[in-house]
């Protein structure tokens, strides 16, 4: 698991060892939860707590994970969608989840955000 801390996030590190220069390079972050960053989405989720938000910022698509807590998930850039319309069953979300800023597809429908109460 990647963690990333805006106070020493770096894309490349370099190491000399013995004269061998070894390049470390760790992958974008997918997603924050305040100021701690995440390689992927499910990591996100995985650490995310009820009440808190987690914001998306890398565009792309993603799968709806089940969610059991009341939690915001903000799109912070353009181009968020979550596909609803794969594999054999639908993600449970509780009331009082909120998505906002994303698209959510269902077949040949499309939600901006969504808020389930």
């Amino acid at each position: 698991m990647v963690h990333y801390y805006d106070f020493f996030y770096v894309k490349t590190i370099f190491y000399h060892a013995g004269g061998v220069v070894v390049d470390i390079c760790a992958p974008d972050p997918v997603a924050k939860i305040g100021n701690t960053k995440y390689a992927t989405l499910d990591e996100a989720f995985a650490a995310v707590q009820a009440g808190q938000t987690i914001e998306i910022i890398q565009a792309g698509t993603y799968t709806v994970p089940n969610i059991s807590q009341n939690i915001t998930v903000i799109g912070g850039v353009e181009g968020v969608v979550f596909d609803c319309t794969g594999g054999d069953s639908v993600a449970s979300i509780p009331n009082g989840a909120t998505f906002k800023n994303v698209t959510m597809t269902f077949g040949q429908v499309n939600y901006t955000g969504f808020q389930h109460a």
